[in-house]
């Protein structure tokens, strides 16, 4: 299992790879997602809008990080399967869970059973509360 964090000034990108038959897939993804995140349209589309001073509602943000999410995903995973043929390595698989980061804003995308919570103390200061941000994707 890997894990990777970049911080950037106004992002952080936080993520948990958890390979299946070897490091293959869950390296390859640590070293690209980030990259296939921050060229998205959905990401460069945010981008611009704050470049140009647009007053974004949470759910214009939402709708631009849950493309930025998809087509990340959906590009890692195509990438992904043209490195494991072209090395014969057909059983190699990766368990993903990727947090944004941005001011008071927390966006969570996942594959498969990687999990993600988030921990808070309770009202009486007396004990944890979990919050659990996933479902696992099981068939």
């Amino acid at each position: 299992m890997v894990g990777h964090a970049y911080i950037f000034f106004h992002f952080g990108f936080v993520g948990v790879f958890d390979g299946t038959v070897g490091d293959t897939a869950s390296h390859f993804v640590q070293n690209n997602i980030l990259q296939y995140f921050v060229t998205s349209k959905g990401f460069q589309e945010l981008r611009q809008a704050e470049r140009e001073g647009e007053e974004l509602p949470l759910e214009k943000v939402a709708a631009y990080l849950h493309s930025a999410f998809h087509e990340t995903y959906s590009t890692t995973d195509s990438a992904l399967l043209s490195l494991c043929e072209q090395r014969s390595e057909h059983y190699a698989a990766s368990t993903c869970v990727t947090l944004f980061i941005r001011e008071n804003l927390l966006s969570v995308a996942h594959v498969a059973d990687s999990k993600a919570c988030l921990a808070r103390l309770s009202p009486d200061k007396e004990s944890i509360v979990v919050e659990w941000l996933t479902r696992d994707h099981k068939v």
